[in-house]
C-alpha cells in the first residue's frame, strides 16, 4: 500500500498580521536573516517572538488569538537591528542577541545582549543590558547555553568560524580557539546546544562554500574551551 504524507484536504488557519516599514528597506525585513530564531515559547504555553516594529525598534510580542501583541520594548534597539532569541526555560530565562544590521555606510553598533527573566502570566522583569558580544559587523548571530551555565556565540569573521563564551552565569564573551579557518566572507556559521544535563554538549555548523559542503563541530561541557570535535 501506499501512506499519504500529506492530509488530502488543508486548512488555512493562519492570520495576516501587522504591517512595518516600507517595502525595500532594512525596517521592513526584522526576521529576514538565516539562522537566526525569534520564536519560543514558555512553559504555560504561551507563544512568544522577538520582532522588529517600524520606527520603534525590536520589541518581544505575545501570540494573542492569532495576533502578535507587542509587550517589552528593547532598549536601545533599532528598526534594523536583527534579533536571536534564546529562552532557557529552567531558570525562566530570556536572552536576545540583537545585532546592529543597520543599512548606511560606517560602523555599526555591533550586537547587544539583553536579558530578562520571565515571572508567569504573561509578565515579564524590566530588560537587564545591553551588554556587548564584541564582533565586527557579523553577517549573522546565534548564541546558546550550555549545562555549566555559559553561554556561547558563533559568527563568520575574517574567514574564521569565530566563537565566544561567558564564565558560568557571567555575560562577558572572550574568544574561544575557532573550530575551522580559510572561509569566506558570505559563509554563516550556527551554535546550538544538545545532549542531556549530566552529558551536555556545544555544536557549531558552517558552511564552506570552497568545498560545496556544511560542516559541524562539537564539544563536552566539561571539556577545555578549545577543544572540538570535528565530523568529517
Amino acid at each position: 500500500g501506499t501512506a499519504e504524507a500529506l492530509p488530502q484536504k488543508l486548512s488555512r488557519e493562519g492570520r495576516a498580521d501587522f504591517a512595518w516599514g516600507d517595502a525595500g528597506t532594512a525596517e521592513s525585513t526584522p526576521t529576514s536573516e538565516k539562522p537566526e530564531s525569534k520564536l519560543f515559547y514558555t512553559p504555560d504555553g504561551r507563544w512568544w517572538a522577538v520582532l522588529g516594529v517600524g520606527g520603534s525598534g525590536l520589541h518581544l510580542h505575545e501570540l494573542v488569538d492569532h495576533t502578535w501583541q507587542a509587550r517589552v520594548a528593547l532598549p536601545g534597539s533599532a528598526p534594523w537591528y536583527r534579533a536571536d532569541a534564546l529562552f532557557h526555560a529552567r531558570s525562566r530565562t530570556l536572552f536576545v542577541a540583537a545585532r546592529d544590521d543597520r543599512p548606511t555606510p560606517g560602523p555599526t553598533g555591533g550586537v547587544a545582549l539583553y536579558r530578562m527573566r520571565y515571572r508567569g502570566e504573561g509578565a515579564w522583569t524590566t530588560p537587564r543590558g545591553p551588554s556587548v558580544i564584541p564582533g565586527s559587523a557579523p553577517e549573522t548571530v546565534t548564541i546558546a547555553r550550555d549545562g555549566k551555565r555559559r553561554l556561547w556565540t558563533t559568527w563568520e569573521g575574517g574567514g574564521n568560524v569565530r566563537v565566544q563564551a561567558t564564565r558560568p552565569g557571567r555575560l562577558s564573551f572572550s574568544d574561544v580557539r575557532p573550530p575551522a579557518r580559510g572561509l569566506t566572507e558570505d559563509d554563516i556559521s550556527a551554535i546550538t546546544a544538545f545532549g542531556s544535563r549530566r552529558s551536555g554538549k556545544i555544536g557549531v555548523l558552517w558552511s564552506d562554500q570552497a568545498t560545496g559542503r556544511f560542516r559541524f563541530a562539537w564539544r563536552r561541557d566539561g571539556e577545555r574551551r578549545g577543544r572540538w570535535h570535528v565530523t568529517p
